[in-house]
């Protein structure tokens, strides 16, 4: 890689998204959702679709694969699924159950999603990296960043059980200081609490305008906004480049050498 960058760097912390930033991840969390959904005999789902469910995780990702009347069940809305992605978390666990034709059926419902949500994780847990894959240019990236001493992190609304995993089978782990999915006790991003107990972890005492959060999604442009981060909006993941705009994305970057040359400069 040929980059310019400035004598004075100003960053030297980077958090990265996982799922769509880093790994392409969509057909294998595709084929368990729609492992468990056919199971049950409900309809399954293409790839565009999983392309849009994903980055709540995969709790979220669950409900939005059910059909709409179970959706409807239990968050009191039929329409969920035209909701944008970083809105999802708070609808489905702010359902005004007054909506539901019963208390009975609800509580049917949100215990069927339970029951499809522990299906997926034993059935994903063991099929995770079937098909998936680092982007083209990542682990390039990451030798280059790593080189040029850069701390870095993985930060990802999937579960911590399932990304350290990942990242170890696919040889990424040694290259960042701490790797966390998410936790039980923890919200989802774009809650900025992960993020920050991350960097905690990291020893990670800069400001926060000089990290550097790269994502894929609107989700993490917000999680990058709440913390005060830098964010850089990743094009070639599960989201549309307006999205990454519409959120806020203080730099966009075609390419991994993108990355780098921003951090650089």
């Amino acid at each position: 890689m040929n980059i310019q960058f400035s004598e004075k760097m100003p960053y030297q912390t980077i958090l990265f998204d996982l799922d769509g930033t880093l790994i392409d991840s969509v057909q294998d969390i595709g084929d368990a959702m729609n492992h468990v959904l056919a199971a049950h005999g409900f309809p399954q789902h293409d790839e565009a679709a999983y392309r849009r469910f994903i980055g709540r995780g995969l709790k979220n990702l669950c409900l939005r694969a059910f059909p709409a009347d179970l959706r409807a069940l239990i968050t009191g809305s039929p329409d969920l699924m035209q909701v944008p992605p970083e809105r999802v978390y708070e609808e489905a666990g702010g359902a005004d159950v007054s909506k539901s034709p019963s208390d009975l059926a609800r509580q049917q419902a949100e215990a069927l999603w339970e029951s499809c949500f522990q299906e997926l994780m034993a059935y994903y847990r063991s099929h995770c990296v079937i098909h998936t894959r680092l982007y083209p240019g990542i682990r390039v990236l990451l030798e280059e960043l790593h080189k040029r001493r850069f701390q870095m992190g993985v930060i990802s609304n999937k579960a911590d059980e399932i990304t350290r995993p990942i990242c170890d089978i696919l040889g990424i782990r040694p290259y960042f200081r701490q790797v966390m999915g998410h936790q039980a006790q923890l919200p989802h991003k774009p809650d900025p609490t992960a993020a920050r107990l991350l960097l905690d972890k990291m020893d990670c005492h800069d400001r926060p305008e000089d990290i550097l959060y790269v994502g894929d999604s609107g989700v993490d442009m917000l999680t990058a906004a709440n913390a005060g981060f830098t964010s850089i909006g990743v094009t070639w993941g599960f989201r549309p480049r307006q999205e990454l705009v519409d959120s806020g994305a203080r730099h966009l970057a075609d390419t991994p050498a993108d990355i780098l040359a921003i951090a650089m400069s």
